[in-house]
């Protein structure tokens, strides 16, 4: 998406910031399982289900609308 508003080297220079500003986190078994079953649930795409589990199993907060799941996945 990126690309659509700026040259390649702009991108780059984006990703680098970006990169600067986020916690990077590995997709473990456990968030991988998780988001498998928050996948099923919800029919979420592969991408929304492992932020969800990846935010849950690092107590971090997302800037989205999962309401109503806080309940079934704790």
């Amino acid at each position: 998406m990126v690309l659509h508003f700026y040259d390649e080297r702009a991108a780059e220079g984006k990703k680098e910031v970006m990169k600067q500003r986020a916690y990077i986190r590995d997709v473990t078994e456990v968030i991988a399982v998780r988001a498998a079953k928050v996948r099923e649930d919800t029919k979420w795409g592969l991408g929304d289900a492992i932020i969800y589990a990846t935010a849950k199993d690092n107590d971090a907060k997302i800037l989205t609308d999962f309401r109503g799941l806080e309940r079934r996945y704790l």
